[in-house]
């Protein structure tokens, strides 16, 4: 039996009178169906998207909706039948569209599920020529009788396409009891993306401490994990993937981590777990972080993404030659140079010159460049048909190309973290100009000492995509002159028909004669004659004389001469040489 106080009385009325006196006040419409989504700032057309949504909170009892009417405040429409009749199942959704909707829009088409009754309403428009998005209006329903059933005044600001929400359905339109939902398009006829469900495990965040690591720190990883749920939450598990072969997706033989968590968590508690990712190589990394648990009604907030732009060392990559002044019809270039033992991936990185508020991205994708590799940046193709032998390099063509100064500019490597990794504050006393290239002479010497720099030395002028002309790894302490066959037969049988002349010199950079004598003194061939020459080469000569004309067997002379940029003798070395012939 169940008891009133009023009056100082005690009424008694038997169970079965109570529960059909409740069950008749919810079947007129007193208590069960309220307002629960409100579309007023659609994404598509004012004209057609609008749409207000409503619920049936008996879990027993249908309601009748003929007769029943919504507005805006400045008047009211009834509900109509759109194919599915008025009445409101037990926990079911009524979607009140606007008229318009049908026949012109297919904005929610495979958005609506098909358990919602759809409705619509007898005027042109949902309240007072639509929802406005400048004033909040106050959405009213009324039964049959005119009786108000419920109203909510929705707030502005929503982004268009993102609904007012109700969060628990059944409790009051307070401010506090609505939110902006968390889907785009909203959920039409569908359980609000606010409201709590019974198990819903939400991936809140995923950050990383440090957040711009270096590459030789330690990094971990950070997730907060929450029971958005009703139910408590006693276990579950995250596992962790990262993209590395930076194809923008996550498979399953990316997993890194799959982490099992003992944790008891009651509705709206949290925990944050730690994973270590240890030291990671320079440049971009990827990660998904995903959080499972058996029966979470709401997968779309278990994951979370993450990237770590890892910086790199400065150094590990460096600008190894320019070409800032070419010869007309040509187009400028800088190529670059990895001498570390780590492939270093180019995403993201910048160049520039002086002006590094115009940067231009080296590239927006993945592409690395491995270790002693080379890279050249050019304007624009043409550098294919100016360089043959470039088409085996690695070549990066931008429009945005800066316009190299012929004489004092600067140009800048920039890493994707912003940190610089090399620069060159170059000048045409330096070298190159007149369509030379700039050759660095040592990549592993910093790139602002000019003693380190110098004109190419080629006949092509320039040595794009490959070992610079003028390259030199150390010094000899003095001029070193070797052959090799020595004796040597150029008899055309095949075997030793070839000497290999091969010299290294005390500088980086000399004018060079290179000339073969006879016993008696006697000039019999000039290979080089004041040549450019970087520290160091190798010559073929076949025996022959100026004329082209075979030698004699006999002892010959090479003799060197190294001559500095005055044409002043820096070195000067000979070597005998035997000729032979068949036996």
């Amino acid at each position: 039996m169940l008891g009133f106080f009023g009056l100082g009385l005690l009424i008694l009325l038997p169970q079965g009178f109570l529960h059909a006196w409740t069950e008749k006040i919810l079947v007129q419409g007193k208590v069960p169906v309220t307002l629960s989504e409100v579309m007023f700032d659609p994404a598509g057309s004012e004209a057609t998207d609008e749409f207000i949504e409503i619920y049936n909170l008996s879990a027993t009892d249908s309601v009748d909706l003929a007769g029943w009417r919504v507005g805006d405040g400045s008047g009211s429409d009834m509900l109509i039948d759109s194919g599915d009749g008025l009445v409101l199942a037990p926990g079911q959704f009524g979607l009140i569209l606007d008229p318009d909707y049908f026949g012109n829009s297919t904005t929610y088409e495979g958005r609506i599920p098909t358990n919602a009754l759809i409705l619509t309403v007898s005027g042109s428009t949902l309240g007072s020529a639509g929802l406005s998005n400048s004033t909040p209006e106050t959405i009213i329903l009324f039964d049959a009788n005119g009786d108000t059933v419920d109203h909510y005044t929705y707030s502005l600001g929503n982004p268009p396409g993102y609904s007012d929400e109700k969060i628990d359905l059944a409790q009051n339109n307070s401010a506090n009891n609505w939110s902006d939902s968390r889907q785009y398009l909203g959920t039409p006829g569908a359980q609000n993306s606010v409201s709590p469900l019974d198990v819903d495990l939400e991936l809140v965040r995923l950050f990383s401490i440090p957040s711009k690591p270096q590459v030789d720190g330690e990094v971990e990883l950070h997730l907060v994990v929450c029971n958005r749920g009703q139910q408590v939450i006693s276990q579950f598990h995250v596992m962790l993937f990262e993209d590395s072969n930076h194809d923008n997706e996550f498979s399953e033989n990316e997993l890194l981590n799959d982490l099992p968590v003992q944790q008891s968590l009651t509705s709206q508690d949290s925990v944050e777990l730690t994973m270590t990712l240890g030291l990671l190589s320079s440049g971009r990394h990827d990660y998904l972080a995903e959080a499972q648990v058996p029966e979470d009604k709401n997968l779309a907030n278990n994951c979370g993404t993450l990237t770590i732009l890892v910086s790199a060392p400065a150094g590990c990559v460096v600008i190894n030659e320019i070409m800032y002044d070419p010869l007309p019809g040509q187009t400028e270039w800088i190529e670059l140079y990895n001498p570390s033992s780590e492939t270093v991936d180019l995403q993201g990185w910048r160049f520039s010159d002086q002006d590094t508020s115009k940067a231009v991205t080296i590239c927006s994708v993945s592409s690395q460049l491995l270790p002693e590799g080379f890279c050249v940046l050019a304007r624009d193709s043409s550098i294919f048909f100016q360089y043959l032998n470039i088409s085996g390099s690695t070549v990066m063509l931008t429009g945005s190309f800066p316009s190299l100064n012929n004489d004092r500019d600067v140009v800048h490597l920039i890493d994707l973290t912003g940190k610089r990794i090399d620069q060159v504050p170059y000048s045409s006393s330096w070298g190159g100009g007149d369509g030379v290239s700039l050759e660095k002479i040592n990549p592993f010497i910093s790139g602002t000492d000019s003693t380190n720099w110098s004109s190419c030395v080629l006949a092509e002028g320039a040595t794009p995509g490959e070992q610079n002309s003028i390259f030199v790894e150390r010094l000899p302490d003095d001029a070193i002159l070797s052959v090799v066959p020595n004796p040597f037969s150029p008899d055309g049988d095949g075997h030793d028909d070839f000497v290999i002349i091969d010299y290294k010199l005390p500088a980086t950079t000399a004018y060079v004669n290179l000339k073969i004598f006879d016993v008696r003194g006697r000039l019999v061939r000039e290979l080089f004659n004041c040549e450019p020459s970087g520290s160091s080469r190798q010559v073929v000569w076949n025996g022959c004389d100026d004329d082209n004309q075979k030698l004699r067997m006999g002892i010959y002379i090479i003799y060197l001469e190294a001559l500095d940029g005055q044409h002043g003798i820096l070195k000067a070395v000979k070597k005998a040489l035997v000729l032979a012939g068949e036996l």
